[in-house]
């Protein structure tokens, strides 16, 4: 975290040097972005993944990540405060209506917007499996392809060497329908896990997320519910 960190802020004082990460697939998120509905970036917190946005944004395209308020508001604010030195946007997760309008926004005027979905959810989205146990897990990837059309590219970057980096991007993703919209969102958030649970099964010393992935517990109140949980 603190070698991130450090060059998170070297990067930030040394933009040239931005240059020098590589970005492998970048035809897919500009054919992407050539249907004019905007790009849903499914990322996790691998490698140093503030990078993802900072050279997205110098290299031309507007760009904007989706984040949690910190509890720490002065520490929110410096974070805020060094993406928009290079000109990512930030989409706070709460208020949740705010955050909805926002996203959508970004959309139609042809942005891409990152979303991590590999942290703890607490009671919200839906229980699927990530490295065979359930885990509270965001949706908002899926609703937002459901509701805008947006196709979803897969985005995420290793650490390529001593200082080196490479932002991968992967052809989009299928989302799936089902008759049941709740199924849907399920069966999507499934597919999509086992996307980023992939990144992280062959990279496990570049997942870098601290927090409990797996804190939370389904009550049987949720267990009992349809489309929910993931059941096999």
């Amino acid at each position: 975290m603190a070698q991130s960190a450090l060059e998170m802020l070297y990067f930030l004082h040394n933009q040239e040097k931005l240059k020098d990460i590589r970005i492998e697939g970048k035809e897919f998120l500009d054919e992407a972005l050539n249907q004019k509905k905007g790009v849903i970036g499914l990322t996790a917190h691998l490698g140093n993944f503030p990078l993802v946005s900072f050279k997205l944004a110098v290299s031309g395209y507007s760009v904007c990540t989706m984040a949690r308020p910190m509890r720490d508001e002065k520490a929110g604010d410096y974070i805020q405060g060094l993406r928009d030195r290079v000109g990512v946007k930030t989409i706070l997760s709460y208020p949740r209506r705010k955050c909805v309008a926002d996203t959508i926004k970004m959309l139609k005027e042809n942005g891409t917007v990152l979303i991590q979905m590999d942290q703890n959810f607490g009671t919200g989205g839906v229980w699927v499996k990530f490295f065979n146990s359930l885990a509270a897990t965001p949706v908002g990837p899926v609703v937002f392809a459901l509701r805008t059309q947006a196709p979803v590219l897969p985005i995420y970057i290793l650490r390529d060497g001593l200082g080196k980096h490479v932002i991968k991007i992967l052809p989009p993703l299928e989302v799936e329908t089902r008759e049941d919209k709740d199924e849907t969102i399920l069966v999507n958030t499934i597919n999509f896990t086992k996307v980023i649970e992939s990144w992280v099964r062959s990279n496990p010393e570049q997942w870098s997320w601290i927090h409990k992935r797996w804190k939370s517990r389904p009550s049987e109140k949720v267990m009992a519910q349809r489309f929910k949980v993931q059941r096999d």
